[in-house]
């Protein structure tokens, strides 16, 4: 049995990667127009475009920058772990995007951290969804209200219409009893309109005002949507809530996977079990970021084990996505991925990628 490392072992915070690898995607953005015209932006080569594409920006680069400083004695200072689990909190991170949070966690001495895919670019998550929907929603306030409008349009243009001909009748007529009751009608005719015509004026400035929150809904939406998909630069935010800057090193192709890196700085990292050692019915521990709790930690049991995937009983909440599951003793054995359950807010199960999976997506990390 392993001895458990001092109260104040450098042990529990740092750690080696497990150094097995094939190559990974680099971030890289491409721009180019379809048959329409219409310019797309996308991090994958566009293999199926028969147009030409412009790489516009790489995010895997060398770094240069100088050593600022030991974010593992600044942490360590700051905080005194209770357990193993606790100090590996200290290497946990949360990934802020222009469109949410996710969680992330740092793998090497010099910066590295993995996250997901879906944290960096997320057109398929929840909160990805959540303005679409919205978006979605404020488009058909608008259309429905200005369907109602139309009709009221439509209403008053056929009353326009029939005063036009009733003026006509009247002008024909040739007896005043005929006239009189023609302009009964006229005088009738005249009251409904300045009735319409005051709802249609209504309707009008709520259409107006639908159509305000829809443009500004979607200038949003369009505006935060390309900053995502372009986005190569990111805030992370450490446990004792400071903040510093992480570029887009690499997007995985084969799994839900990206790495990105600190400059700069010493960081402190998990150490990664291997992946035998996972087993149904051990202990682990979900540590992340969810629902904007930032340094929250859930724990559970594995409940099922494949080549692809850990299950557990753990709760994987939205912004743990791209944090670490780790055991007792702090090591990390996978990142969580996302949440199966029967209905939205129901209990379920967690589900993460093993971590060993990342040092066959990333070069980067090899040997570390």
């Amino acid at each position: 049995m392993r001895e458990p490392p001092s109260r104040r072992s450098a042990a529990w915070i740092a750690g080696a990667v497990l150094a097995l690898g094939v190559s990974a995607a680099p971030a890289q953005i491409y721009k180019y127009k379809d048959a329409q015209g219409k310019w797309h932006f996308t991090d994958r080569p566009p293999a199926a475009v028969k147009q030409d594409a412009e790489l516009v920006g790489q995010g895997a680069r060398t770094s240069t920058a100088p050593v600022q400083g030991s974010l593992v004695e600044r942490l360590g200072k700051a905080f005194t772990p209770g357990s193993p689990a606790e100090a590996a909190s200290l290497a946990v991170v949360t990934v802020k995007t222009p469109i949410g949070n996710g969680s992330g966690f740092f793998v090497s001495s010099d910066g590295y951290l993995i996250t997901n895919r879906h944290v960096v670019r997320p057109e398929e998550t929840g909160q990805w969804r959540d303005a679409t929907d919205r978006l979605e929603k404020a488009e058909a306030d608008f259309r429905a209200a200005d369907a109602v409008l139309t009709e009221h349009a439509q209403y008053l243009q056929a009353m326009r219409e029939a005063r036009g001909e009733l003026e006509d009748e009247i002008k024909r007529s040739s007896s005043s009893s005929a006239r009189s009751r023609l302009q009964r009608r006229q005088a009738q005719l005249e009251a409904e309109y300045a009735v319409r015509s005051k709802r249609y004026y209504d309707v009008k400035r709520n259409v107006d005002e639908k159509r305000c929150v829809f443009e500004s809904v979607r200038s949003e939406f369009n505006r935060r949507g390309a900053a995502t998909t372009l986005a190569t630069n990111f805030t992370v935010v450490l446990k004792d809530q400071s903040k510093v800057q992480a570029r887009l090193v690499g997007l995985s192709e084969n799994a839900d996977l990206a790495l990105l890196k600190v400059d700069g700085y010493e960081t402190p990292h998990l150490e990664v079990a291997s992946a035998g050692e996972v087993i149904q019915g051990m202990k682990v521990y979900a540590v992340g970021s969810p629902l904007g709790m930032a340094d929250a930690m859930t724990a559970g049991v594995v409940t099922r084990v494949r080549g692809d995937h850990i299950m557990t009983d753990a709760r994987v909440l939205p912004g743990n996505s791209g944090g670490p599951l780790i055991l007792e003793d702090g090591r990390v054995v996978g990142v969580n991925t996302l949440k199966i359950a029967p209905s939205i807010g129901a209990e379920g199960f967690g589900v993460a990628i093993p971590v060993g999976l990342a040092a066959t997506e990333f070069p980067q990390i090899r040997g570390r």
